[in-house]
């Protein structure tokens, strides 16, 4: 993986459903709204960071508040981001992490057997892509907010249509914009998406 699945009855929204989507970037408690036909309640997109993911933000940034008259940033970036985004999807999908990575561009199954890639930004900008033998069935991308301790699910469907506008072919690394993989994620059926496993034990199902 790069830095850069309980079922939930009674969700289907209507042609003119308004769908919340939270600005790049911006304190995720300022929303903006769209309207779309296929895009994901908001209930499943926002999501507040684990507890222990949450414990290791809060304690970067008292440590970036300590020091910030000297400018250290204490910067989340690299594999780390992308460890917590794998983190992240076993908390609220669900999935079971493939061991040791040994399958490039697969990092996990859900419960309904799909093959999972996991990618994550802490920055506001869109997944990158490599070439790959083996392709993922699904893909869970997440906009990580580490100042608020919050996150989004940006995209959660079909690893395919996500990647539709990248060449065929191409050498090295590939990325689509933030605006590009928010507009792939309204052209998923509500039906393809994997369904949030936390909400449900919250709910008691």
């Amino acid at each position: 993986m790069t830095s850069d699945t309980v079922s939930i009855a009674g969700r289907n929204q209507n042609m003119e459903d308004k769908v919340a989507f939270y600005t790049p970037r911006k304190k995720l408690g300022r929303k903006q709204t769209v309207t779309t036909a296929k895009a994901a309640p908001s209930l499943m997109r926002e999501f507040d960071l684990p507890l222990a993911i949450a414990d290791l933000v809060a304690a970067r940034n008292k440590l970036k508040a300590r020091y910030a008259s000297v400018g250290l940033k204490f910067t989340i970036d690299g594999n780390l981001v992308g460890d917590l985004g794998e983190a992240i999807a076993v908390e609220l999908f669900g999935l079971q992490l493939v061991e040791a990575r040994s399958t490039a561009g697969i990092d996990a199954r859900a419960p309904d057997g799909r093959t999972v890639q996991v990618k994550a930004t802490g920055t506001g900008s869109g997944p990158a892509f490599r070439q790959t033998e083996t392709k993922a069935q699904h893909l869970l991308f997440f906009d990580l907010d580490f100042e608020h301790a919050r996150g989004l699910v940006v995209f959660n469907g079909p690893e395919r249509v996500a990647v539709a506008s990248l060449p065929s072919v191409f050498t090295g690394q590939r990325s689509l914009t933030r605006g590009q993989i928010r507009a792939a994620d309204t052209r998923v059926e509500n039906s393809d998406r994997l369904p949030r496993v936390d909400l449900a034990v919250e709910s008691g199902q």
